[in-house]
């Protein structure tokens, strides 16, 4: 049997201290375990390590949609008595959009979704470092985003990292009805929606390098035979 890799060996890890997942029925629990990859995690590298309860998010991965757009930016410069502008290229800029459902299936499973949420939000914001009274920005709020071999870096061998764009969308879905606490002062929605853009930020630099008058890929950037996601 192949070597699991080290990203395979954290979706384990994290998945074992996951209360959500021990506080689901059995058959969400044993899809999510067989198939970890399945699930989507959310690492926040930028923030201390002391927070190592905030550096980590899993959720059991009931997808909508996930969107790659790709962006090439050129300035055309107009030249005279030439008829076309000429394109110089800027960059070519990755983002995915990701629609997630959260279901709930009790009371406690939902107060774990909204704790999580509430992590997520919380790493919105950027990372201080104190100088006597004065807090001064040392990080912006970096995000890694992994989920299977569809948001994942194949040159890295690690999650995809970026920062979220547009920001984050959640939506308590209350018209299916909610989970009240026995005292009536909390209630939790049944299912939750996420959404969010990623915009990707590259650890390397793709594309070719010509030498002796051949293209040659710098790294494995296609994975294969694939220049987003990676295949076998």
């Amino acid at each position: 049997m192949a070597e699991k890799s080290p990203e395979f060996k954290k979706y384990l890890d994290i998945l074992g201290e996951d209360v959500k997942r021990s506080a689901g029925p059995d058959y969400e629990n044993n899809i999510r375990t067989k198939f970890p990859g399945y699930n989507l995690m959310l690492t926040f590298p930028t923030i201390p390590s002391e927070f190592k309860d905030k550096k980590y998010l899993i959720f059991p991965a009931y997808i909508d949609q996930v969107q790659d757009s790709f962006d090439i930016s050129y300035n055309p410069q107009e030249v005279y008595g030439r008829m076309d502008p000429i394109p110089i290229y800027q960059r070519t800029q990755r983002s995915v959009t990701f629609d997630l459902k959260l279901p709930s299936f009790g009371l406690e499973q939902s107060r774990e979704i909204s704790r999580k949420l509430n992590i997520l939000v919380q790493n919105l914001y950027p990372t201080y470092q104190k100088y006597g009274n004065v807090n001064v920005i040392s990080s912006p709020p970096l995000v890694r985003v992994g989920f299977s071999n569809l948001l994942y870096d194949s040159a890295t061998n690690n999650s995809l990292l970026g920062y979220f764009s547009t920001g984050v969308d959640i939506t308590h879905e209350l018209k299916d009805g909610v989970f009240a606490r026995a005292d009536g002062y909390e209630v939790y929605a049944k299912y939750y929606s996420l959404s969010f853009t990623l915009n990707v930020l590259h650890e390397y630099t793709p594309g070719f390098v010509s030498s002796d008058n051949a293209l040659v890929s710098p790294v494995n950037i296609l994975g294969g035979l694939n220049p987003t996601f990676k295949i076998g």
